[in-house]
C-alpha cells in the first residue's frame, strides 16, 4: 500500500511493519489516501517540484530542531536544489497523535495563503512519515530574538499583522481555530 499526505478521518496510516513507500506532491497526496477529499490547488512550487517526489529525491542538510514526536530538517529537493523543511514522525505513535497528523495535512492540502507556511507533500518509508513545507530561511522568532534583541515596534506591528491574517484565513475560508 502506498500513502501520502491525508485529508480525512476515514483514512489510515500504514502498519508499523509496512516496509512500502509512497511519493507524493500534494496533487499525487489528494488521489493517494482512501478516498480523501482535498480542494487545495497546486501552484508553482508544487508544478516545479514534479507530481511525485520522495526520500530518494531529497538530500537531507541539517536539522532544525525537535519537538511534538518529530523532527524538523532542512532539506533539498536533488533535482530543482529547492530547500524545504521536512517533518519526520515515526508512524508507531499513538493513535491520536496519527489522528491530528491525518488533520494537520488535510488542513495543509488546503491552505492557500502567503501567510501560512506552504505545503509541498507527504511520503513514508518504512515506519516513518516525512511532511515537506516551505523553509523559512530566517528562522523563527525564538532565534531571531536573542541576537537582534528588540525587535522595532514597526516589526512587531507586521509580525502580529502576519500573524492574525493567517488565524483569520484559517477561521473564514477553512472554518478552524488553530491550536
Amino acid at each position: 500500500m502506498a500513502a501520502s499526505s491525508s485529508c480525512s478521518s476515514t483514512s489510515t496510516f500504514p502498519s508499523s511493519s509496512s516496509s512500502s513507500r509512497s511519493f507524493s506532491s500534494c496533487a499525487h497526496t489528494r488521489r493517494s489516501l482512501d478516498g480523501l477529499h482535498m480542494t487545495g490547488q497546486g501552484n508553482s512550487t508544487r508544478r516545479r517540484l514534479g507530481p511525485e517526489f520522495g526520500a530518494d529525491d531529497i538530500s537531507w542538510l541539517s536539522e532544525l530542531g525537535r519537538g511534538n514526536g518529530g523532527v524538523v530538517s532542512k532539506t533539498q529537493h536533488k533535482a530543482t536544489g529547492f530547500l524545504m523543511a521536512s517533518k519526520t514522525f515515526e508512524l508507531d505513535i499513538k493513535t491520536s497523535i496519527r489522528a491530528q497528523i491525518l488533520r494537520d495535512l488535510q488542513i495543509l492540502c488546503e491552505c492557500s495563503s502567503p501567510f501560512i507556511l506552504e505545503f509541498y507533500g507527504a511520503f513514508y518509508v518504512d515506519t516513518t512519515i516525512s511532511i515537506c513545507m516551505e523553509y523559512m530561511d530566517a528562522g523563527g522568532l525564538d532565534t531571531l530574538l536573542p541576537v537582534v534583541g528588540r525587535f522595532p515596534e514597526p516589526i512587531v506591528i507586521q509580525i502580529a499583522d502576519s500573524v492574525v491574517q493567517g488565524l483569520w484565513y484559517l477561521w473564514q475560508e477553512l472554518h478552524i481555530i488553530h491550536r
